[in-house]
């Protein structure tokens, strides 16, 4: 397997990858976890910029009201405690979060064989604790396994085929397209519409069509996340720069990054912010094409539809922050050498970085000796709010012995308390919007209001069939124009011709 770009967060590891699997299999493989601990964190200065929030939409005007307190707020001690965990983790057993009255698996017999994650294992965590309350409240045997990414990613193909595929099982959230297609999973269209607990309308928009082939939905949104602007205020301060007031701009963020960046002897030793770098690395490019109102995709996810001005306008903002820090390679080189993930961040070398809202607990925790000040991605003059969301999903492979007593458990998880518990426990944020929007979770860390803040609006990459090829079209699009060797215009026209032959050619693959 070779490693094609860094990407997202990735707990088991503690690093990005996009991975490539045989072409029997997934070309193309993303690593990615909701990781972190309920544990002592790093001081964060929750910032919010005032006119990005009323942008946000409607259905986080719950939210809004809250943020006003994190923006008078300069800086905090976050801590999801281990007091607000178990009450969530309590309210897990009461009967509103506990689906297995109104589940069509309530007579399934035998245990449910689940495939966890061993990214975040369910062994001797949270997970573990959501199984026994299930089972106590009276659902099925839960027989999870902590499963590595690459068993769960490609063993689900090999035991589909086979006929012994487990009841239950993670994905990668860019993949239940692409298997649906291929005839691995089963869609939960019928037991939904039996279900009081799961539909669509509960989940953010932005991760819903991740899991709908067809019409049909196959799998569930869980642990998802969505990213922050980290910066680091001492550097800050050093410059000369108010860590109150962040950029809120791209022509400010321009301003700023520049006087963050520090050479010696015509060598980098500082940056202030590498733009296509952090969390989803390269693919970040897609938050301000959004931000400008940009699509990837048409509606029914046949045609790309970013080769347009929106797209020229997102690579030369991004160019032009690069090459005022010295150019992409050689910013890249200063964050990556002997270096891993966000390290750079860490180590002082970035002085901003895009990385998820878990990253307070998961890259920054214990090994920073700066407060970090915290804020939304800067807006275009005109520009609209956007942000990145991705996670997992949980799906039910064809051919399951016990789909009944699997998608029991699913509703169960998709309860209020279970949701809440988990984000708390693993420093992500709920997938079922009613839950991410509850007090409990919100009043846990300054940051969850902001995350959830930007969840409405939140997108993600192109999933449809074909997708996992287009990962490695889009890192090219991005290091080919960064580093000027092709202009914007050509790549993103050469780019959308890729990508539709990608789209086309997978389809041919399809047999559902």
């Amino acid at each position: 397997m070779a490693v094609l770009a860094r990407w997202r967060h990735c707990r088991f590891s503690r690093r990005e990858a996009l991975l490539q699997f045989t072409a029997s299999v997934v070309p193309v493989a993303l690593l990615v976890a909701c990781g972190g601990t309920a544990a002592e964190q790093p001081t964060v200065a929750a910032v919010v910029n005032p006119s990005s929030t009323a942008a946000v939409v409607s259905s986080a005007s719950a939210v809004a009201s809250t943020m006003a307190a994190a923006a008078s707020t300069s800086s905090a001690t976050l801590a999801t405690s281990s007091a607000a965990s178990s009450s969530a983790l309590s309210s897990a057993a009461t009967p509103s979060a506990t689906a297995a009255a109104t589940s069509p698996a309530s007579s399934s017999g035998g245990g449910v064989v689940f495939w966890s994650n061993s990214g975040y294992p369910y062994k001797d965590h949270v997970g573990s604790d959501l199984v026994k309350q299930f089972e106590q409240g009276g659902g099925p045997t839960v027989d999870f396994i902590d499963t590595t990414y690459n068993d769960f990613m490609e063993k689900l193909l090999t035991t589909v085929a086979a006929g012994t595929p487990p009841d239950l099982s993670y994905v990668d959230d860019y993949v239940p397209q692409s298997y649906a297609c291929r005839g691995v999973l089963a869609a939960l269209d019928d037991m939904m519409s039996r279900s009081k607990v799961v539909n669509r309308g509960n989940f953010w928009p932005g991760i819903v069509g991740n899991n709908v082939y067809k019409g049909k939905m196959y799998g569930i949104p869980h642990g998802t996340d969505v990213g922050l602007l980290y910066y680091n205020e001492d550097l800050f301060k050093a410059a000369g720069l108010d860590p109150s007031t962040p950029p809120a701009t791209w022509d400010a963020a321009l301003t700023v990054a520049g006087q963050l960046t520090r050479k010696q002897g015509g060598d980098l030793q500082q940056v202030g912010w590498p733009p296509f770098w952090g969390w989803s690395g390269t693919q970040q490019w897609m938050l301000p094409y959004w931000q400008l109102g940009g699509e990837l995709i048409t509606a029914d996810e046949s045609k790309p539809t970013f080769n347009n001005d929106q797209a020229l306008q997102a690579m030369d903002w991004g160019k032009k922050l690069y090459d005022l820090q010295g150019g992409y390679d050689a910013v890249t080189k200063l964050i990556t050498t002997g270096l891993k993930g966000r390290q750079a961040f860490v180590t002082g070398r970035s002085a901003m970085v895009f990385a998820t809202h878990a990253a307070q607990t998961l890259d920054f925790k214990g090994k920073t000796n700066f407060p970090i000040g915290s804020t939304f991605w800067p807006l275009p003059t005109g520009g609209k709010h956007a942000n990145y969301i991705s996670g997992w999903s949980l799906v039910i492979p064809k051919g399951a012995k016990n789909a009944a007593g699997a998608f029991q458990f699913l509703e169960f998880l998709c309860g209020n308390g279970p949701q809440v518990a988990w984000a708390l426990g693993w420093n992500c944020q709920p997938s079922v919007v009613a839950a991410a929007q509850s007090p409990q979770f919100l009043n846990a860390d300054p940051l969850n209001k902001l995350a959830i803040a930007e969840s409405p609006t939140a997108k993600y990459i192109i999933t449809a069939p074909g997708g996992d090829k287009i990962l490695g079209l889009m890192d090219k699009l991005v290091t080919t124009v960064m580093r000027g060797q092709q202009t914007p215009h050509d790549a993103l026209q050469a780019t959308s011709d890729l990508v539709q032959q990608a789209l086309t050619d997978a389809e041919k693959n399809c047999v559902v």
